[in-house]
């Protein structure tokens, strides 16, 4: 089934083939940084191009765009579980070294991609009359305009849904700095075409087919990428119960979780919103983006882990325990410099974003970095269960954390308003039971568990420094001192680390 996979394997134990493809904990951060440099790099055009947007197509224009936007990811909220379910289950059947087995699983897997995407892109064109109506009562130009970019939305669903199911594959083959080039390869040009064209005209139809143009490009430059590695087979709907049940399952409760994670993220500026003013809610909004990229950015370094222990398996529990040990690391030293490096440049950043606004509310923005640093150390664990078809209990932990952080956001804005509202963030902090199921599967050493609770006094000393007013080059020169501490001891515990964690082959 794949071209070149199981070349040589009669000479070879799985373990080898493991060392193979991670001969270190080097591999690990490779794969690891190229997932973030690529979040980076997407965060960063995002950054520049929101500006550009509103200044060429007025806040009316712009609205219908992120309209448009927002009901393509709606639709599109099956392509995490898509990628995760695959990127799970083909690398357990390269494991297995099954080639009939391996070609089934694709094959299933990118039907359910289309039957998937087929649902959402209908459900999208039906709605489109009504949702262009309740826009434009009147069936003027832009009523029909409207209808035509949400037809096009679903094109545009569709092509991302398979795109998802292909990077799955290169993440069970390990390729993550191919899989990372080609999403920001995508989001580039979809980002690109949207400020060239928003010179030019403010059609929303033309907005739409640029979105569709530019994923359709991207879904066949991933499987340019991908059939050098698969003969890929014709989507099959029919396949073994072993094969559908664990496919099934893993989408569901991957998407359910996207799906939940989603909604609490946006339940909690309707809560705000609901009992603060609107003042507030912009500040609340733009503090929990801001303090998001923790999350996000020292999630995506420690991904690999999510294909690694999926190809290892329960045969080779040490690697494994390795693997993850390394990924925690890595997660607390990304989060923890972020956090500082945030921490540390309040002052000048919310003056930026904020020149108007008092700067009584800078110790909201310093909690809700702690609260995200917190929550960022779950990353490793929650990828690791994943691998481990742990996905319902991934789900419901993350499901009632998110419940239990709205109602904590809830209750606590109504007395203390927004510092309040921040606070109730911790609540999300439930997820730590990840950390504690994790330990009973794969072993994680005191000494790593030290380091990564060692990473989270950084953001403290960080904060009591800002909030001792030290000035900046003082600020600056003890974000250095941190940096170079920490990394001091983190590189010992590496080196240490490395020796154990792959043998040589």
């Amino acid at each position: 089934m794949p071209r070149h996979i199981y070349e040589n394997t009669d000479t070879k134990s799985w373990a080898n083939i493991s060392v193979g493809f991670f001969q270190n904990t080097e591999h690990m951060l490779r794969h690891g940084l190229a997932n973030a440099t690529g979040n980076v790099l997407r965060i960063a055009l995002a950054f520049v191009s929101i500006p550009i947007l509103v200044h060429n197509l007025g806040l009316h224009d712009y609205g219908l765009l992120t309209l448009l936007i927002a009901v393509i990811n709606l639709g599109a909220l099956s392509e995490v579980g898509l990628t995760t379910s695959t990127t799970i289950h083909v690398a357990a059947a390269l494991r297995l070294q099954k080639p009939d087995q391996l070609r089934d699983t694709i094959a299933f897997t990118l039907a359910v991609a289309l039957v998937a995407s087929f649902l959402a892109g209908t459900a999208i064109v039906l709605t489109a009359p009504v949702l262009s109506h309740w826009l434009f009562a009147a069936r003027q130009k832009q009523y029909y305009t409207v209808i035509i970019a949400l037809c096009l939305a679903a094109l545009a669903v569709l092509a991302r849904t398979v795109f998802q199911v292909f990077i799955g594959l290169l993440h069970a083959m390990q390729r993550f700095p191919t899989a990372s080039a080609l999403q920001t390869l995508w989001f580039y040009i979809t980002q690109l075409s949207l400020l060239g064209i928003s010179a030019f005209t403010h059609n929303l139809a033309i907005f739409g087919a640029a979105m569709a143009g530019a994923a359709i490009l991207a879904a066949f430059a991933a499987w340019w990428h991908v059939r050098r590695d698969f003969n890929l087979p014709l989507p099959k709907w029919r396949a073994a119960p072993e094969i559908r049940r664990p496919v099934f399952q893993t989408t569901w409760d991957v998407g359910a979780t996207n799906l939940a994670t989603t909604l609490f993220n946006q339940g909690d500026k309707l809560i705000v919103g609901a009992i603060l003013d609107p003042v507030q809610l912009g500040i609340y909004c733009t503090f929990t983006t801001i303090a998001a990229q923790i999350n996000t950015l020292s999630a995506a370094t420690c991904q690999p882990v999510l294909a690694h222990i999926s190809r290892l398996g329960s045969d080779a529990k040490n690697l494994a325990s390795s693997a993850f040990s390394t990924a925690f690391i890595l997660c607390s030293v990304i989060a923890t410099g972020l956090a500082a490096g945030i921490i540390l440049s309040i002052p000048p950043l919310l003056r930026l974003l904020f020149p108007a606004v008092s700067s009584a509310h800078d110790p909201s923005l310093v909690i809700l970095i702690w609260a995200y640093t917190l929550i960022a150390l779950n990353a490793p664990a929650y990828f690791a269960l994943q691998a481990m078809h742990e996905t319902r209990l991934v789900r419901n932990v993350t499901l009632s954390s998110g419940i239990f952080s709205l109602l904590a956001i809830g209750s606590l804005a109504v007395p203390f308003g927004l510092v309040g509202a921040c606070i109730g963030n911790f609540g999300f902090l439930i997820i730590t039971v990840f950390i504690f199921k994790i330990s009973r599967k794969l072993h994680l050493s005191k000494a790593d568990l030290a380091a990564g609770l060692a990473c989270l006094l950084a953001p403290m000393i960080a904060t009591w420094a800002w909030w001792a007013t030290f000035g900046y080059a003082r600020r600056a020169f003890l974000l250095v001192a941190i940096a170079f501490g920490l990394g001091s001891v983190l590189f010992r515990l590496y080196r240490s680390h490395r020796g154990r964690t792959f043998p040589s082959s």
